[in-house]
């Protein structure tokens, strides 16, 4: 698999809590370049003038598939509301 294909899952449990949708909500706006990725960790970082996704072996924000599951069993968007 090549790099640019590579994704990682992240499992939460309390996905349905404050924090949690929160955080999914911020990707899925980085995914479709609504927000930047400026005050994240690491972003925009370059190490020996390589981004440090590449010398670290780390995804990019974008590439993060999350899931997970929450005690009140609703899903994301009426979690979010």
């Amino acid at each position: 698999m090549s790099e640019s294909m590579r994704s990682v899952g992240v499992a939460v449990v309390g996905l349905g809590g404050a924090v949690a949708t929160t955080a999914v909500a911020g990707l899925e706006l980085l995914r479709q370049g609504v927000s930047e990725s400026s005050g994240l960790p690491l972003a925009g970082l370059r190490v020996d003038g390589r981004p440090a996704e590449q010398m670290t072996g780390l995804v990019p924000y974008t590439d993060l598939i999350v899931r997970g599951w929450d005690l009140d069993g609703s899903d994301l968007r009426k979690a979010a509301e």
